[in-house]
């Protein structure tokens, strides 16, 4: 309890400051590794999958380095806390056909290394795809966006080529105007039979 309540705060405090947030990452992993190491050795933990909580978990993060240093430290603290527990706990050897417990440790370890090969493949692909993963969606994303800049450049150049035919029909218009109004004008003031000038 004190434990958890202890790495709480010191990720709290971690997580205020801008610049630190990169590493509360490793603090929070490294610390939760921690804690199942300390449970372990006390023989709290009887299910051999929760030793992959803490890899599995920080698949979250997207990034493959990571994710194999967890790994790997996970697989060291583990075989540690094995060995400390067949030599701080023997095991009654009279279960195994009169086993030593030098034999259990081995086979322990050996079953243990075989399940975490397995994590560790399993991890890294999930680890490898996911940034992959968000690497091809942020691109989509910077692909779109410009995309969108490109649409808004057109967009303002369309509006100035509107603009400027717009100017150039409203110069039409006025010059189609003077053009009819000369004709009217003219044909007002010359007889069309004869083509002689009226005066009006």
């Amino acid at each position: 309890m004190t434990y958890t309540i202890a790495v709480s705060i010191t990720e709290y405090y971690i997580n205020k400051k801008e610049k630190y947030r990169y590493f509360s990452m490793y603090f929070g992993l490294f610390s939760s590794l921690l804690f199942v190491f300390a449970l372990s050795l006390n023989s709290l933990i009887q299910i051999s999958l929760a030793y992959t909580f803490v890899p599995i978990l920080s698949c979250l993060y997207y990034k493959t380095a990571l994710t194999k240093k967890i790994s790997l430290a996970n697989y060291a603290l583990t075989i540690i806390a094995i060995v400390i527990r067949r030599y701080c706990y023997p095991t009654n050897t009279d279960f195994y056909n009169y086993t030593t417990q030098n034999v259990l440790l081995i086979s322990d370890i050996i079953g243990y290394s075989m399940q975490y090969a397995f994590l560790y493949l399993l991890v890294d692909y999930s680890s490898s795809r996911s940034y992959m993963i968000i690497m091809t969606n942020l691109r989509i994303a910077d692909e779109k966006k410009q995309a969108l800049v490109q649409i808004k450049t057109q967009n303002d150049e369309i509006k100035k080529m509107n603009k400027s035919l717009s100017e150039k029909n409203n110069n039409l218009v006025k010059t189609q105007e003077e053009i009819l109004k000369f004709i009217a004008e003219v044909l007002g003031s010359h007889d069309l039979y004869t083509g002689h000038h009226v005066i009006h």
